[in-house]
């Protein structure tokens, strides 16, 4: 391929994934997630006070999207421009994988990255693992390079990458120990020695060891979490002088000999001025964020050094989201199966590099995540992106080569297949519960219900709203500059002053009795049925024995067709019901 007809391509390919990005941005009504992202945001931009919380992972997206609101209207739009960029990014940084994934193999993975469902949408989406996923690459590209060049800069941009994920999400536990655990074991297989003790030398010496080290030397201070509970103590009790001395305490010493254990390392391998500037460019990241830029000193960077691993351990055993331990396969299987087949083709080329890499990051990734008791379907974004990047890497090899049409077609077909799913994803159906792609998403009507509050607001000038604090989130992001409240319960009397209200559809006789007027039925927050794309023996057992189970599967499959929600089935919507004077 000529250079001036790859450049073009890729322009084409980058522009063309921000407009998919940018079509028809903010027209649907905010998620509960986004909407508690969006007002933390717009609170940080209006100086009212931002705290880190580790519920809601990092602190990078607020600030970046209240600086954002500082800078542009605030509005559902502005608010998604971020994930728009970041996952434009992702596309673009495939560029710099050309050496390893080849030249058509890295337009392939960009174009598979671009078009994913789940990339698709949640970089359509307020929430941060768009964001992972860029750094996830930043990493990767630094850990590939540097193992070719050994050039400080790779490893200085490794160091930002891992900082860059830590003050986004908790996922940078996961991500760094599979990446770390990488290099260990490549530099270790890679090596080859006499004797026993230049072995341990040449691994130490090994690039990709250079990689781990520095992982390992940078996270440390926040594993400091685990020696907690071996004193007794609560690693979440960050707001009292006595738990953030502790926290300090542990976070401190770790800190200490992890900085002389690595200077001395570096040292001893001539790398120990890349190794103070990755160093620098981390901890500058972490305590100018988790500090709220010093607004929030001692509670911030506690919180963040052991707040944000303690919070997540323990949601492990709450296993909140889907049960189902083979629930990111039943995603990549209902989504980008094409995927799993580009996986399978390269397993020839299991031990060439850096395809072994990709296949122990992706491996490692869909084993923990399958694990972990937290199942969402937004991290389905970090077992797909390994998967795009060996199948964009296998397709070019195979349409090249005579033959096997058979191969081609399912593969053209697989691809086929992401584009429809992604249109269907992110068009018609981004506002119904048909997706097991989203969870806790809004309804279509909301929207259509705050302009009918809006319009009775202004007929009836100093009236208020009362919501019951069910429907809290995600109206307090459009309720940010009403007159609302959000008592526990509705019921009479109402204070004269309050023109709207939203109570549950159960209320509505209630009301009506008293002379209030139903304007509206909302389905507020909707959750798919997990049920329906479980992988357990029954349902294959029916599969494969009953006609009619075959041809609702193939319905649900194509055509996420199921019945309407049953009036008391779970989890159903969580609707509410407009009412005026």
């Amino acid at each position: 391929m000529k250079p001036s007809t790859e450049k073009k391509l890729w322009c084409l390919l980058i522009f063309g994934s921000l407009v998919i990005r940018l079509i028809g941005l903010g027209h649907r009504a905010m998620s509960h997630d986004e909407s508690l992202h969006a007002l933390y945001s717009w609170n940080l931009s209006q100086g009212l006070n931002y705290q880190h919380d580790p519920m809601m992972h990092g602190p990078l997206l607020f600030h970046l999207n209240g600086l954002l609101y500082t800078l542009l209207p605030v509005n559902d739009f502005t608010s998604l421009l971020l994930p728009a960029f970041w996952g434009t990014a992702c596309v673009g940084i495939l560029y710099l994988f050309r050496r390893w994934l080849g030249t058509r193999g890295a337009l392939c993975a960009a174009a598979l990255v671009s078009l994913d469902p789940g990339h698709l949408f949640y970089s359509r989406y307020l929430r941060n693992d768009i964001m992972v996923s860029f750094f996830t690459l930043l990493m990767l590209w630094a850990i590939l390079d540097y193992r070719e060049s050994r050039r400080s800069r790779s490893l200085i941009w490794l160091g930002v990458g891992l900082g860059l994920q830590f003050v986004t999400k908790e996922t940078c536990f996961i991500h760094g120990t599979v990446f770390g655990a990488g290099c260990v074991f490549f530099a270790a297989v890679e090596t080859r020695a006499k004797s026993l003790i230049s072995w341990c030398k040449d691994v130490c010496a090994h690039p990709l060891m250079h990689c781990a080290v520095l992982m390992l030397v940078l996270a440390l201070p926040f594993a400091g979490t685990l020696l907690h509970p071996l004193f007794g103590w609560d690693p979440l009790d960050n707001r009292s002088p006595e738990g953030q001395k502790r926290i300090f305490l542990i976070a401190g010493w770790i800190w200490g000999i992890s900085v002389l254990s690595g200077t001395l390392y570096f040292n001893r391998q001539q790398k120990l001025n890349a190794f103070g500037q990755a160093m620098s460019a981390f901890w500058i990241l972490q305590i100018v964020l988790f500090t709220t830029l010093f607004q929030n000193t001692a509670h911030g960077m506690a919180s963040g050094l052991a707040g944000g691993l303690g919070y997540w351990l323990d949601q492990h055993d709450v296993k909140r989201g889907n049960p189902d331990p083979f629930f990111y396969v039943t995603l990549l299987l209902l989504y980008t199966p094409v995927l799993l087949a580009g996986a399978l083709m390269s397993l020839r080329k299991l031990l060439q590099w850096p395809m072994s890499f990709f296949w122990f990051w992706g491996a490692g990734n869909l084993m923990i995540y399958s694990w972990a008791g937290e199942r969402m379907p937004w991290l389905t974004l970090h077992t797909a992106l390994p998967l795009c990047l060996i199948t964009g890497a296998m397709l070019p090899p195979l349409f090249e080569a005579p033959g096997r049409k058979v191969l081609k077609g399912i593969m053209a077909l697989g691809c086929l297949q992401v584009v429809f799913n992604s249109l269907r994803v992110n068009g018609p159906l981004s506002e119904g519960p048909w997706e097991p792609l989203m969870y806790a998403h809004s309804g279509p009507d909301i929207k259509a219900s705050l302009l009918l509050i809006e319009e009775h607001l202004e007929e009836n000038p100093g009236t208020r709203v009362w919501a019951d604090d069910n429907y809290a989130w995600p109206l307090a992001w459009y309720f940010r500059e009403t007159p609302v409240e959000y008592p526990p319960e509705i019921a009479p009397p109402i204070p004269g002053d309050i023109s709207v209200i939203l109570v549950p559809p159960s209320q509505r006789d209630e009301f009506v009795e008293l002379g209030w007027i139903p304007r509206l039925q909302v389905d507020m927050t909707t959750w798919p049925r997990p049920h329906y794309h479980q992988i357990h023996w029954e349902n294959l057992n029916a599969l494969f024995r009953l006609p009619s189970v075959r041809k609702k599967f193939l319905r649900y499959y194509f055509f996420r067709d199921q019945p309407e929600w049953g009036e008391n089935e779970w989890p159903g919507p969580n609707r509410y019901l407009m009412m005026t004077r």
